[in-house]
């Protein structure tokens, strides 16, 4: 079903709580791909495509209202750069789901359930942040419940980096076969650039605190 596209007359502040959700969504299937035994490779891999679709669609809503901005919204130059992190996020994430369709082996589908689903909770705790934005009236005390969501998601992070690192050596230490130890690393590269694109969200929702 399509994501409902924001209209001119919606608070700027309101569009990027869409488009953040349309980045939730993607997350969701990607963690649904990781779990799965073996993955359904098309039906996810077309539904991210689709969500990629429409945050392309979001994101040029949201650069043609950018002149629309009132002072309770982010700065259109803020806007600009989390519409475009929020984008670039989704496409992270696509690239991410199509490596794991490929690779299904033991170890793979372990470590990929294990970081996808820290990353789907990543931009859990970013949405809420940017919801709770909205429903302030387009304040984000850097005190309080968004704090706490920011530490989360540096733990979460931090967490993720661990898993893929540990794994990268393990693979290099144990893998006999080169092939399949090139895969993993494939994997674990692509799950590590979409938390990437997570820390980047993140740090630019942590700078437009107020």
């Amino acid at each position: 079903m399509p994501y409902p596209l924001a209209t001119r007359d919606e608070p700027l502040r309101s569009q990027l709580v869409r488009h953040c959700d349309i980045v939730r969504r993607a997350a969701i299937f990607l963690a649904k791909e990781a779990d799965l035994h073996p993955p359904e490779s098309r039906p996810v891999a077309e539904q991210i495509a689709l969500l990629r679709q429409q945050s392309a669609a979001m994101k040029q809503v949201i650069c043609e209202n950018l002149d629309r901005s009132s002072f309770i919204d982010p700065a259109p130059e803020d806007s600009l750069r989390l519409t475009a992190a929020f984008d670039a996020s989704i496409e992270s994430i696509q690239n991410c789901a199509q490596v794991l369709a490929t690779h299904t082996s033991g170890q793979t589908v372990e470590i990929a359930a294990i970081t996808c689903n820290l990353i789907l909770r990543c931009v859990d705790h970013l949405h809420d942040c940017i919801k709770r934005r909205d429903a302030d009236g387009g304040e984000l005390s850097r005190h309080g419940k968004p704090a706490a969501a920011y530490g989360t998601i540096h733990t979460l992070q931090s967490e993720i980096s661990r898993v893929l690192q540990r794994d990268l050596v393990r693979a290099r230490d144990e893998e006999p076969d080169a092939s399949q130890f090139l895969k993993t690393r494939e994997i674990i590269e692509s799950i590590e650039a979409a938390a990437d694109r997570c820390r980047t969200m993140a740090g630019l929702l942590e700078s437009m605190c107020v």
